[in-house]
């Protein structure tokens, strides 16, 4: 599954920007590979979050995806 900015007219070039900046950073600190699976999950949640609440600063959204992040993975069934 690929990324797809140009699905995202609601979010100016700023919020793409930015979530781009969450993202990476997001990976970085829980040394996840930002082509992977679980970055595109948190992509996607990002997305969400910043779809929801425009105003939100890249502090805020970061602490909201890994908030997100955590409910997903607590809610992930055990194998």
């Amino acid at each position: 599954m690929s990324l797809n900015l140009l699905n995202l007219p609601e979010l100016s070039e700023r919020h793409i920007e930015m979530l781009a900046r969450v993202i990476a950073d997001w990976c970085d600190a829980n040394a996840i590979d930002a082509g992977g699976d679980c970055a595109q999950a948190a992509y996607a949640a990002a997305v969400d979050l910043l779809s929801a609440n425009t105003d939100m600063s890249a502090g805020q959204l970061r602490q909201a995806l890994d908030l997100r992040m955590a409910e997903n993975k607590r809610e992930e069934p055990s194998s």
